[in-house]
């Protein structure tokens, strides 16, 4: 996926580890509402993990939540 250009970025994974990085990438918009769904989506696929949606205009997490 080209993730040039959009805002958001996805991550979610099923456990936390600092080696995961673009391996638990997930998907990119430029659509907050769209990136949020995408983590709820994430979140009903795992029973235990964490997701987490980055606002790259920003440079902040817009949602970060680990339900291990």
């Amino acid at each position: 996926m080209d993730i040039r250009g959009k805002r958001y970025l996805v991550f979610a994974g099923d456990t936390h580890h600092s080696e995961g990085g673009w391996s638990d990438f997930v998907m990119a918009t430029d659509d907050r509402k769209v990136a949020l769904r995408a983590a709820k989506q994430q979140e009903a696929l795992r029973e235990d993990g964490w997701v987490e949606v980055i606002d790259l205009r920003m440079s902040l997490p817009v949602l970060l939540h680990s339900f291990i």
